[in-house]
């Protein structure tokens, strides 16, 4: 991912790095509050004769990829975006 060139120079670069930083922040907050449960219900409902348990552990799976992805990108826009705004 590159953000080097004129965008990120512009004005309006320093809000949106605030903006993913937020964002970063509030996925370290509450990205993984029903991971618990789901993983849980999933664990509870694989049982023979089920087939609900292993779709809800791979959703809570994909789920923590997803959001720990997510995050690292909003992490990496922010610091790159304030870098260049000072």
């Amino acid at each position: 991912m590159s953000f080097d060139g004129e965008w990120t120079e512009s004005p309006g670069a320093g809000p949106v790095g605030d903006s993913a930083g937020a964002l970063r922040d509030q996925l370290d907050e509450g990205g993984h509050l029903a991971e618990h449960g789901t993983h849980a219900a999933g664990l509870v409902l694989r049982g023979p004769g089920f087939v609900t348990g292993r779709a809800l552990i791979e959703v809570s799976e994909r789920w923590r990829s997803q959001t720990d992805q997510l995050r690292a990108a909003c992490h990496h826009i922010a610091r790159r975006l304030r870098e260049s705004a000072r």
